[in-house]
């Protein structure tokens, strides 16, 4: 038996997007069932972890088709950047606050790039095999599981375990590309790796006219060379769109990089709901940041979101927009909080420079992409508002105190509306808002 909140259970499966996450969580704990064969309070719990993780996306797969499992990859490949100065898997113990992203994250990511190498029978045979080996005794380890795929999937299964889980970091995979008389040309360079002909996806694309064509590669270790004949002059070369690969650009590392430093001043909790929340020297901290990051990554999506935010705080409302317009054509290279984001800022700004028919456009395009994620009735509320009926203003502090549950500021707030209604009211509770979102209603 499986136990889980009831009221908050029947909510995700009234979305579409809920039904997956919910169908992801319960096929991961049955999973369970099936991979138990480590000790679970040493590092080598990730193969159990990582092996209940794959059956579920598997699973996922089958009932709800391959992009569906691309969206939960781009997540956890934004989370292992986000450690690309960990320890590597076999360094960590149990309890560090990284095991999660590594054994669950990183490690579903080995057995999804070995299904890749080997073919799905023959990974699924080496997996029982190995199962049945150690079920009685919970003793299976990393260096068991690298004995069994030296004599049963051979040496590059083995080099791929040494390079995800022995080391630390990601792989680097980097293309170089031009268009030249009715075909791209280009190099795929794969680093910190020893992997072999591994077959990668090449998607070229002319964003602006949605015309976009895909064709399979193979790349080894080191420079590898293709040319591609096409009808078109794209705009856009992707590698990997399909995320079957963990690996990472440099260019993206650096981003991961500031994304991680802006966080801290400018994401925060509550301050993408409530951004006057933010201080003014946390913008002014961010500003230097903002100034160095498109000297090394002028064309990143992520660039283009952060800066944007940054000239939102500065009420640069137009140039906001201007980006923005720019950004939502890559709008699938970044997270859906990203993205989600991205359609609320423009709201506002058009709200800010009086224009509401494009406001309203804006708005519910992310009101829609939130239901479509399976974000609750109460987070559509904090995040969008009644947009429909009030245009954004800046300044909102009652409702940012009521978020954040600060009582005092909250109640000074109230006093001030009800004494110009000539209206007299005392608070009586001074116990801080509880539950999962701190909202007082």
């Amino acid at each position: 038996m499986i136990v889980g909140p009831e009221e908050w259970i029947v909510g995700q499966l009234a979305q579409p997007a809920g039904k997956i996450k919910n169908f992801h969580g319960l096929v991961y704990e049955i999973g369970h069932f099936w991979a138990r064969i480590t000790d679970t309070s040493t590092f080598n719990d990730w193969v159990d972890e990582s092996v209940a993780e794959f059956s579920s996306f598997w699973a996922m797969e089958h009932v709800f088709g391959r992009n569906e499992v691309a969206k939960i990859l781009r997540k956890y490949r934004v989370d292992c950047l986000g450690l690309t100065e960990a320890k590597p898997i076999s360094e960590t113990k149990r309890n560090n606050p990284n095991a999660h992203v590594l054994f669950y994250e990183k490690g579903t990511y080995i057995i999804l790039v070995l299904r890749e190498i080997l073919g799905e029978d023959k990974l699924f045979s080496i997996i029982e095999n190995y199962r049945l080996q150690h079920l009685p005794r919970r003793d299976a380890t990393t260096a068991t599981l690298l004995a069994t795929l030296e004599r049963d999937a051979g040496p590059q299964a083995v080099r791929l375990i040494d390079d995800f889980v022995m080391k630390s970091g990601l792989l680097n995979l980097k293309r170089e590309w031009r268009y030249q008389k009715g075909s791209v040309e280009g190099t795929a360079t794969l680093e910190n790796s020893s992997l072999e002909k591994f077959p990668v996806e090449i998607r070229l694309e002319r964003r602006g006219e949605s015309r976009r064509e895909s064709h399979k590669i193979l790349i080894s270790a080191g420079m590898n060379s293709f040319r591609i004949p096409i009808s078109f002059e794209p705009d856009a070369v992707t590698l990997d769109p399909d995320l079957r690969l963990l690996c990472a650009d440099p260019k993206e590392v650096m981003d991961s990089s500031y994304t991680r430093k802006l966080k801290l001043l400018l994401h925060r909790p509550n301050m993408d709901y409530f951004p006057d929340l933010i201080q003014a020297d946390s913008i002014e901290k961010a500003s230097k940041l903002i100034e160095e990051w498109p000297g090394k990554n002028p064309g990143s999506p992520v660039l283009l979101f952060e800066l944007g935010w940054y000239r939102f705080l500065k009420a640069n409302y137009r140039k906001v927009i201007e980006d923005f317009e720019k950004l939502i054509c890559y709008i699938n290279d970044v997270d859906p909080n990203c993205n989600l984001n991205t359609y609320r800022t423009l709201g506002f700004c058009y709200d800010l420079i009086g224009e509401r028919d494009k406001a309203l456009a804006a708005y519910e395009i992310g009101a829609r992409l939130a239901n479509d994620e399976g974000r609750d009735e109460t987070e559509l509320k904090v995040r969008f508002g009644n947009y429909r009926q009030l245009p954004f203003k800046r300044k909102n502090n009652i409702h940012a105190a009521a978020y954040v549950g600060d009582l005092e500021t909250l109640e000074i707030l109230l006093k001030k509306i009800l004494a110009c209604a000539t209206l007299r009211t005392t608070f009586t509770d001074k116990r801080r808002c509880s539950g999962p979102s701190g909202i007082i209603s």
